[in-house]
This record gives C-alpha cells, structure tokens and sequence, in this order.
C-alpha cells in the first residue's frame, strides 16, 4: 500500500520512526546484519514522510535500491515523542463521544498488500475526558493503514528502549478514523 510513496506523506506530521542498530545494549543492536552488511541508524519516517523502506537485501534488489543493512528485520526502532501527555491527547473525549483505550491486541489481519486492518483488541473505556475502570474485551478494530496513519496523534511517553527491555519503543498513540466492532 506505500509502494512508490518515498518522499511523500505517509503519517500525520508529527511522526518520525528511527531504527538505530547501535543502541547501547539494545535487543536487537549489531554492526552489521546477517548477510554482513553494515547496520547504520536509518529514519524510516520523518515529519511523516515515508524515508525508507524497512527491506532485506533480496528486497532492495528488487526495487532497485542499494541494501540497507537490515536482513534480519528492524533492530531497535523508536516513535519519537509527541508533545501532548496522555491525559491531554484523550481530554477532549467527553460529552456524547466514547473511546478506548486499547491495552492490548489479539489475532487479527494486517495487509501490507492493499492497508487492510482487523485485530482483536482488549481495553477500557474512555469518557468525560478520563481513562475508566469498565474493561471492554471482545472487540475488533477494523480501519484502513493509510487512513489510520495520517489521523494518528502521538502522546510525549515514548519508552527508553534500555529500561523497557524491548526492540520497538512507541507512545500512546490516538486514531480517530477506525472503527470498532463488537462481537
């Protein structure tokens, strides 16, 4: 669904996607990839535009571009922070509008063909502008990847890769153009 889209808007403005090989002790850190080509920090998306593709060597042969070290997959990528804080991104959630806030996925689909999405999902209510006790499980949200990317709105609590222990850091992140579907 991003084919021939380098260069151009891919998310909302304020979203750039980094994957440095060289964090400090990170998960997925290493010099070179498998195929032994040398892993340098890449931005895949910066201010929203699409920089480059995530791709293995046989990959970038086939599109004509030069390996960018990363046989294996991404190694340790990181979603800068916004500049809102959670409570403000969900504030305004109030009045006769509901949301959820999603505290984890299931099984589901994602199509990289045609941007496709539906997972299952688990999570809590959002009302009057508040994160709530009452667990809504059993879901599915459904949307489009292009849509949901350029709707999307980033909070500023993006997790340091060291102290989280993982390979992919992210923060809170509003969509406002999918759908949900109960069971």
């Amino acid at each position: 669904f991003a084919k021939g889209m380098v260069g151009q808007q891919l998310m909302n403005k304020g979203i750039t996607i980094i994957d440095d090989p060289l964090v400090k002790r990170g998960l997925r850190s290493a010099f070179q990839d498998s195929a032994g080509i040398e892993s340098k920090a890449i931005t895949f998306i910066e201010n929203g535009i699409l920089k480059s593709y995530n791709m293995n060597a046989q990959e970038a042969a086939l599109v004509n571009e030069k390996p960018i070290g990363r046989e294996d997959g991404p190694t340790n990528v990181k979603v800068l922070p916004g500049k809102q804080t959670v409570d403000e991104l969900i504030a305004d959630i109030k009045g006769n509008k509901e949301g959820v806030y999603i505290r984890g996925f299931g099984g589901g689909k994602v199509s990289v063909n045609d941007g496709t999405y539906s997972k299952q999902a688990h999570g809590h209510l959002i009302k009057d502008g508040k994160i709530t006790d009452i667990a809504i499980d059993s879901f599915i949200v459904v949307g489009n990847l292009k849509d949901m990317f350029m709707n999307v709105t980033i909070a500023n609590d993006t997790p340091d890769f060291i102290t989280e222990g993982t390979a992919f850091a992210a923060p809170t992140a509003r969509i406002d153009v999918c759908h949900i579907a109960v069971k």
